[in-house]
């Protein structure tokens, strides 16, 4: 694949980075694709990141910094990844989080799983990644064990795309765009998974293409093993407020495109609307009957229980609107 096959745009938000962005914009532009532009955000830091930026901005060409200059503005990370796509079109864009190491086929490797994808229509690609610590030693060699549940359906409830593995195409960026990314939206890469999967396609490949360092800084972090369900249950209103979250989304897709997508759209996703237009008033056999009539769409038997113990019994606190 040569430079021809079209710009790539990594995109990335940064806050009090200094530890480790060094490296990690050094593993992207040590990437074998070569026709790569790099733009970088930065939130707010106190520390050191922004003069960082603005060394490797006068050394490169292809480094470019976004609101580096005026006044210091704190968006948050989704605000954030949107104001970069806002600023950077491109015909593909990935986001990179500041504290990785890219392999160095990442974009070689995902931009040709996009190209045999495409045929038109908006669409997201992911990978596998490995986790290690901020020593880049190996704590997992693939997060994902095998293919995950990427069915718009399943990830109405579970995100399975690593926003810094994925990539995405000018059709959908333009979805993205219509609307500013509200608060009721769990996280940049969750949202963009959503939109990818109802209107296109999303592609999954197994093979890792980071490291993905796992330390106590990480925005969202790893959260996975045998006993996950039950060291949930222990935390039960972190449960509470992650599952409000989950439901606050449904709501935000449903008022940002589900209701005024194309018809041939809506009767795909029936199953949507019935957990979608679920409220805090919905009586308890409404609830019951959604639950036998749509079964919950997760992978492991323990997170179905868990999400409909959780909508039977705590509804209260998370089907609010």
């Amino acid at each position: 694949m040569n430079e021809d096959s079209g710009m790539v745009a990594v995109l990335m938000s940064t806050y009090n980075g200094e530890k480790y962005l060094s490296a990690q914009i050094e593993s992207i532009l040590a990437q074998s694709y070569p026709n790569i532009e790099l733009y970088i955000r930065d939130d707010g830091s106190s520390d050191s990141t922004r003069i960082i930026i603005s060394t490797f901005v006068n050394q490169y060409d292809n480094v470019h910094a976004v609101d580096l200059d005026g006044p210091i503005k704190n968006l948050g990370v989704k605000r954030s990844f949107q104001r970069l796509l806002e600023m950077c079109p491109a015909e593909y864009s990935m986001f990179a989080d500041q504290d990785d190491i890219w392999l160095k086929d990442k974009i070689t490797m995902t931009l040709q799983a996009m190209k045999g994808a495409e045929h038109g229509q908006p669409v997201t690609v992911h990978t596998n990644l490995t986790v290690v610590d901020s020593n880049l030693n190996v704590l997992n060699e693939k997060m994902f064990g095998d293919s995950p549940l990427d069915d718009f359906t399943q990830l109405m409830f579970t995100n399975t795309a690593t926003g810094c593995t994925m990539m995405i195409n000018a059709q959908l960026r333009a979805l993205l765009l219509q609307q500013q990314f509200s608060s009721e939206i769990f996280m940049h890469d969750w949202w963009t998974a959503l939109v990818g999967s109802y209107f296109g396609n999303i592609v999954y490949i197994d093979t890792p293409t980071i490291l993905y360092r796992q330390h106590q800084g990480n925005q969202i972090g790893e959260d996975a093993g045998h006993f996950r369900v039950l060291r949930r249950l222990n935390k039960i209103q972190n449960e509470i407020d992650r599952t409000r979250k989950v439901f606050l989304q449904l709501y935000a897709f449903d008022e940002t495109f589900y209701k005024d997508s194309p018809i041939e759209f809506q009767k795909r996703y029936n199953y949507f609307v019935a957990y979608a237009r679920l409220r805090q008033n919905s009586s308890f056999i409404t609830k019951v009957k959604v639950l036998m009539q749509h079964p919950i769409r997760k992978k492991t038997m323990g997170g179905k229980l868990l999400l409909a113990y959780l909508m039977l019994f705590k509804s209260k606190l998370i089907l609010i609107k």
